[in-house]
């Protein structure tokens, strides 16, 4: 019969079990799929799989900690983590009750995975040769990314560039439907696909080329430390393999054009010289050499035309639209103090709040305390700024007395740390690819060998750097200094970008953080089980409910509206739709698409009961994603087809109604209020359609962007190009509006 916890505790207290050698591997394969997958689409659950993978991990951690006792105390960090994953979850809970759930669980369960991660790569980093073979992998990653950016920048860009340049107007169409863009007449998306096209600002792997900049700068900046301070761990090819790693993310690093992250690199750089641990004397010709490097490295990227003048002239504009997302993420957290606007719900409320000057509507303030506050509220920012003072302290402490925190029960026994690293790292280059195309975002392939660029170009360099780094994982120290400048480094990036949320920037980050502030794995006698319950049991049930409530809905979800997508037959579409419907109830994408189909079907055979049948199917989706202004223009602009259709005063009705709700949600919007000024003045109102006139001129007026302007826009009734005729301007039909009465100089809106 199996002793009991505590009688299995007292028989082995004096030889604590270490950590589990299936935990290095396992975290290797998580955080290095961090580099190589589509970490931006959160809110669109393509993060889920990797999430749950996490969630998994850290509960079967805890329950074999509580069951097999390992040296090293669960201590107040690890309860800070712990109390913030509650508060998040309770925080998704409400912003599932009053806006989109779907997008809220979807990002909950991610920040909840990356503190989860971070309590696992806390045990992990205390040991010091699986922390070495960790950071070693994460470089090695950082110089494979680097190298498909650069493919990019030369091959993958102007490549796309002359396809979209020399396609017919049926192959753009198919094109932009292809990459998700409106080909509506005068679309400002379709404006703003042409400019991304023509960019030169490489992403690799990544969906943003500044996301690819922040998760460049940390490892940059941790590689230099290496390379400067471990040179006798780093002889010969080592050291020129480690050299070409730092050289290519340099190239990258200035390709991505990231200007954030240009700053980071350059305040930490002087903290890389000031920091070195050796007694040899400053080299200076050997830091004279490197800032020559990098002037040649700017010089030639400004010769290839990778950079120009705006980069820099554009940069004080830059900041000002920051600024503008800063004050509207601002007066979101004072109007919700206390739970935000949920995970995942920041770009919806952020209409709200968006000034009428601001262009984008971004999907985070691109700074991390303001979106930990507006997301999360109060008790989500106190928590966070609690783990990051604590974790400083302790920081600052292993600096101060160079203490390791390391044991020898610390680490993986007997196999190789660099070994079980590779094998992790190795398994998620190869898995990579399958995960993109798990969530709809397929890897880019090689024309001529027909593989994953990742295959061909990212894993030989990443191998490269990894056995570059084989003798400092092996026998070298743990350069705390350098990690924690690295840390900082992504810290500077991210008060001025986004990337908190993100697992491919932020995974970065918690893993520098662990570094930082490792669990002491010193304390002379194993966790008590007692102690062990309550964290095992939480993150158990973490685990559970975030499969239950985020990896099996979204990935079914998903799976069945592909096959609605590639349906033959609108009968098969919507059954599938239905049982996307069905498998995830907060999903509102299965509903739109009902409604659009219904729609299509009540247009060629107007019956009551097909109008009935996307009425509702619209209502559907509006009770799941009641805050949307998208999907309050687009039952506007639908009623109003279905009254030009067939004349029916409840479509022009309901037209007006749902153009009311989006100036509701979108009180900033020239356009917004341009649509409501048209259906109010169709319904015989034109007084107040003059008033709503005056206030989009008014907006109007107040927006810099000429691809937003009312003048470079068409509204959307299809009345307006009857007979092919070319409709006019949405600003000329505003001031033909505005001028039907006399408003006595008044613009306000009733």
């Amino acid at each position: 019969m199996r002793r009991p916890a505590a009688q299995r505790v007292a028989a082995g207290a004096a030889q604590p079990a270490a950590l589990p050698r299936w935990l290095l591997p396992m975290a290797a394969f998580g955080i290095a799929l961090t580099g190589w997958i589509p970490g931006e689409a959160v809110v669109e659950g393509a993060t889920i799989a990797w999430a749950t993978l996490w969630l998994v991990l850290a509960a079967v951690f805890a329950l074999r900690q509580w069951l097999v006792p390992t040296a090293g105390r669960w201590d107040t960090l690890d309860l800070l983590a712990l109390l913030w994953m509650i508060w998040i979850v309770v925080d998704a809970f409400v912003a599932g009750q009053r806006s989109n759930a779907r997008a809220a669980w979807n990002a909950a369960w991610t920040w909840v995975a990356l503190l989860a991660a971070f309590l696992v790569l806390r045990r992990l980093m205390a040991s010091q040769p699986a922390g070495r073979a960790l950071v070693a992998l994460m470089i090695s990653v950082a110089a494979a990314n680097a190298c498909h950016g650069i493919y990019q920048f030369a091959v993958t860009l102007p490549a796309q560039r002359a396809q979209f340049e020399n396609a017919t107007p049926e192959e753009r169409i198919r094109m932009l439907r292809e990459a998700g863009v409106s080909i509506e007449p005068d679309s400002p998306t379709v404006k703003q696909f042409e400019d991304r096209l023509k960019s030169t600002e490489p992403f690799a792997s990544f969906g943003l080329a500044n996301s690819l900049a922040g998760f460049l700068v940390p490892w940059f900046i941790a590689g230099l430390f290496l390379f400067d301070s471990q040179q006798q761990h780093l002889p010969g090819a080592r050291r020129a393999a480690v050299a070409a790693g730092l050289l290519v993310m340099l190239v990258c690093l200035v390709l991505t054009k990231s200007r954030t992250a240009w700053v980071a690199a350059l305040l930490s750089l002087p903290l890389v010289w000031l920091w070195r641990r050796d007694a040899r004397p400053r080299r200076w010709i050997v830091w004279l050499g490197a800032a020559l490097l990098v002037m040649a490295v700017v010089i030639a990227a400004i010769l290839a035309r990778a950079l120009d003048r705006q980069v820099v002239t554009e940069a004080v504009l830059s900041l000002r639209y920051r600024w503008q997302y800063w004050q509207a993420a601002w007066a979101m957290f004072r109007d919700h103090p206390w739970f935000g606007c949920g995970p995942g719900n920041f770009q919806t409320y952020y209409v709200q709040y968006k000034l009428p000057q601001a262009s984008e509507t971004v999907a985070d303030p691109h700074q991390f305390i303001l979106e930990i506050a507006a997301t999360m509220g109060l008790p989500g920012l106190l928590l966070a700024v609690a783990m990051l003072l604590l974790g400083g302290v302790r920081c600052t402490s292993l600096l101060a007395g160079c203490q390791n925190p390391a044991s020898p029960t610390g680490g993986p026994p007997s196999t190789s740390p660099l070994l079980l690293v590779s094998l992790g790292g190795a398994a998620a280059a190869l898995l990579a690819p399958l995960y993109g195309n798990l969530v709809d975002v397929p890897a880019e392939i090689e024309p001529i060998l027909g593989l994953p660029v990742l295959w061909c170009i990212g894993l030989p360099a990443a191998a490269a750097v990894l056995a570059g780094l084989d003798r400092w994982v092996r026998d070298g120290v743990a350069v705390r200094h350098g990690w924690s400048v690295a840390w900082l480094a992504l810290a500077v990036n991210l008060l001025a970008a986004g990337g908190i949320s993100y697992p491919n920037v932020a995974g970065s980050w918690w893993l520098l953080f662990a570094a930082c502030s490792p669990a002491c794995l010193a304390a002379p006698a194993p966790v008590k089980p007692s102690r062990m319950v309550l964290p095992a049991a939480l993150l158990a049930a973490l685990a559970a409910a975030g499969i239950w409530t985020g990896y099996r809905p979204v990935i079914m979800g998903q799976a069945y509206l592909r096959q609605a997508a590639s349906a033959n037959r609108p009968q098969e579409a919507f059954e599938q739709l239905a049982k996307a419907a069905q498998v995830d109830p907060w999903n509102p994408e299965p509903w739109k698409w009902t409604a659009q189909l219904l729609f299509e079907q009540w247009a060629t055979s107007p019956t009551q009961q097909h109008w009935l049948a996307w009425q509702a199917a619209l209502d559907e989706a509006k009770k799941r994603d009641p805050l949307s202004y998208p999907l309050a223009e687009w039952e506007g602009q639908l009623a109003l087809r279905a009254y030009r259709l067939y004349g029916k005063q409840q479509d022009l009705e309901r037209a007006v109604k749902a153009f009311r709700r989006g100036t509701e949600i979108y009180p900033n919007s020239a356009f917004a209020f341009a649509q409501l000024a048209w259906v109010t003045s169709l319904v015989g109102q034109p007084e107040r359609a003059a008033r709503y006139a005056a206030r989009a001129l008014e907006l109007d007026a107040m927006h810099p962007h000429s691809e937003w302007k009312l003048s470079a826009r068409r509204l959307p009734d299809p009345e307006l190009s009857k007979g092919g005729k070319q409709p006019p301007s949405a600003e000329q039909l505003m001031h033909q509006l505005r001028n039907t009465i006399a408003l006595g100089g008044a613009s306000g809106v009733d």
